[in-house]
Order: structure tokens, then sequence, then C-alpha cells
């Protein structure tokens, strides 16, 4: 069986040395061999190496710490439902973003239809500030319109 050292590792993963320690302590990624003479004598094995490149994917995709020591101690059907979670959290962030771009696009346009007309810049935009607030309060289930109506 052939080993990879903490520096092989990391070169071969782009990962940090702290990086590991920091999985070791959070028992994530367990070197498979630990050596008296200090973290440097760190050796692991290919499992070790695969398991890495998955909790470093798992860390990509926006998992914490926690959640990807989960997904590892997990079964298929808690994998499943941490992932499905996880995949929701990012959808609900996707669909505020888009409403951000949506917003600040119309904003943009109102600039551009009422290049000098300040009254129809300012009519526009409260219009649009009313529609955004109130899509806002329906998706939140009427939360203060005050917060919301920063967001423009």
């Amino acid at each position: 069986m052939s080993y990879r050292t903490i520096r092989d590792i990391t070169v071969l993963t782009g990962t940090t040395e702290s990086a590991l320690r920091y999985y070791d302590e959070k028992g994530i990624l367990i070197p498979t061999i630990k050596s008296q003479k200090g973290r440097r004598e760190w050796l692991y094995d290919e499992e070790a190496v695969k398991r890495l490149r998955k909790v470093l994917m798992l860390k990509k995709i926006g998992l914490s710490v926690g959640e990807i020591k989960k997904m590892i101690e997990s079964g298929a059907e808690g994998r499943k439902m941490i992932m499905e979670k996880h995949l929701d959290t990012l959808r609900e962030r996707r669909d505020e973003i888009d409403r951000k771009i949506a917003a600040g696009e119309l904003v943009r346009m109102i600039d551009e239809l009422a290049k000098d007309d300040t009254e129809l810049h300012r009519v526009l935009l409260e219009k649009t500030t009313d529609i955004y607030i109130g899509k806002q309060e329906a998706d939140s289930g009427g939360e203060d319109a005050e917060e919301g109506g920063n967001e423009l």
C-alpha cells in the first residue's frame, strides 16, 4: 500500500496543511497513519485522498464543515436530506438574487426613460418600489416593508 505525506496531499489537492489539520480536529479527514514525530509525518492512503476530494467538492458547493461531517457520517438517506436542504437554500438565494437583479435593471430603465424629468422619475420609482416591496411582502409573509424598501 502506498501513502502520501501531508505535503504531497497539499500539492495534489491545492489545500493547505492547516486545512488538513483542521479537518483532522473535526474528525472529517483523519490521516491513515499519524507519526509520533509530528504533523509533517502524517500519511494518507488513497481512500483518504478520495475522501478529501469529496470534502473539498462539498466545501466548494457551499456546505459548512458541520454539514460535511454529517454527510460523511450519514447513510444514503441522511446524505440525501442534507443535500436537498442545501440545494433548497441555494435556490432561495438564487431567487433572491434574481429579484434584486430585476429590480436593479428596472431602476436603470427608469433612469434612462426619465432622464431629465424628475417628476416622472419620482413617480416611476415610487410605483416600482410599491410593486417590488409588495412582491417582497407577499414572498416573505408580510415582513416590515421598511426593511425591503432599503434594498432598491
